[in-house]
């Protein structure tokens, strides 16, 4: 993020001299990927341009966005493997919204979830028609079905939104290390993020509530959250993979269903 905003934005003076921002709605973009651009809680998004569900927005669209300064990527990095107790914040760091250390803030573990080896029923072998060379198996994130998928726009969506009731169980798409858990990244909820090794990491946002601390080793399949809509329109998991820092279509990795 290079603090540059170079998309189509107006910014007019209200009353109290405070600044409105505005945004005109390009093609490839969701509430959600707006949301997360500029910093703003869906909730917030929507009740601010009076939108309803399923939030439709039309390409040229004028959102209000708010006072806040927009940031010009969403992608996600973890600047050390190091587990801490803390929370982050995002800075700018090229176009890579990297991790650092602020305040501790990561979620009580409150049922026996962290580390466990339940396992996700819909998990089968990773998919036949994965184009990575990963080794890893993967296995779906939630039950429910899809309601916004991966877009390779440079303001798209950069994983999948799967629906599903509020509290449902969230897995583990893999063995790995969970190296941030907590709500300090606003437009994402409470986050899980999970280190699979060094190629490969996957993030799980829009929690109720969080299952696992920084630093806890979780198998493939285990239950490391309760699927919510913080920073959300609605109850959803919004999970994505990335692949050396760089956001890949989770559909290539998943099994079928």
């Amino acid at each position: 993020m290079d603090g540059t905003d170079n998309r189509p934005v107006m910014v007019s003076s209200a009353s109290s001299g405070s600044a409105a921002r505005t945004y005109q709605v390009r093609r490839g973009d969701t509430l959600s990927s707006i949301g997360r651009q500029f910093g703003v809680a869906n909730q917030t998004l929507a009740q601010r341009n009076n939108l309803s569900a399923p939030y439709n927005l039309n390409v040229g669209q004028t959102l209000n966005v708010g006072g806040s300064a927009a940031a010009s990527g969403t992608t996600m990095a973890v600047a050390s493997s190091r587990p801490t107790n803390t929370a982050t914040t995002p800075v700018s760091s090229g176009t890579t919204s990297a991790f650092v250390t602020n305040k501790s803030v990561a979620q009580p573990a409150s049922k026996a979830y962290a580390g466990t080896s339940v396992q996700n029923n819909n998990s089968v072998t990773q998919n036949n028609n994965n184009t990575s060379s990963s080794r890893l198996a993967w296995h779906w994130p939630a039950k429910g079905r899809i309601v916004e998928g991966f877009s390779v726009a440079e303001q798209g969506n950069k994983g999948i939104d799967i629906a599903g009731q509020k509290g449902q169980p969230v897995y583990a798409a893999s063995g790995g290390k969970v190296v941030y858990a907590g709500s300090a990244l606003r437009g994402y909820g409470k986050l899980v993020i999970l280190k699979h090794d060094d190629d490969y990491l996957s993030a799980y946002a829009h929690n109720d509530a969080l299952r696992v601390r920084e630093g806890d080793v979780v198998k493939g399949g285990a239950v490391i959250a309760d699927m919510g809509s913080t920073d959300a329109p609605d109850v959803r998991l919004h999970f994505e993979i990335r692949y050396r820092g760089k956001s890949i279509n989770p559909m290539g990795y998943l099994p079928k269903r």
